[in-house]
């Protein structure tokens, strides 16, 4: 594969009190990982997993700051995450950021409906999403700032 360049806007000058944040991104197609990657890592310290179960583990290890998960996955999906998150890390449970391309499913839409998460629609426009995890690492928390 080609290497993807973006004009990305660097965010560091701008929002100094984001810079550096850690990031887990969590997504079954490659090459949205490495077009979020690219997108982010200027600004962000952007740890990826390519599988759902991947993210588990990482999430039984490590604290992030923010988590910008797929929703659906083979396997272990973004609503299967969340709910462990829910259950087992609870202050990372307003830190998650979902991102869709597809029709919701009546698990995401449950969780839509209960919880109210963040979330971004693929594709993504780069600037939207830079905006949308900087505003929520800015708030302090994954959920839409009020």
């Amino acid at each position: 594969m080609a290497p993807i360049f973006f004009e990305s806007v660097a965010l560091e000058d701008q929002h100094p009190s984001v810079s550096g944040k850690r990031i887990l991104v969590v997504d079954d197609e490659k090459d949205q990982l490495e077009v979020i990657q690219q997108i982010l890592k200027k600004d962000f310290d952007v740890v990826t997993c390519n599988s759902g179960l991947a993210a588990l583990e990482k999430l039984k290890r490590e604290t992030f700051d923010l988590i910008l998960c797929d929703v659906k996955m083979p396997g272990v999906d973004g609503v299967d995450i969340y709910n462990w998150i829910k259950n087992n890390r609870p202050e990372m449970t307003p830190k998650i950021l979902f991102s869709t391309g597809d029709v919701l499913g009546p698990k995401f839409e449950k969780v839509m409906r209960e919880d109210k998460p963040a979330h971004i629609l693929k594709p993504y426009n780069i600037k939207c999403l830079q905006s949308k995890v900087r505003s929520l690492l800015e708030a302090g928390r994954g959920q839409e700032p009020s």
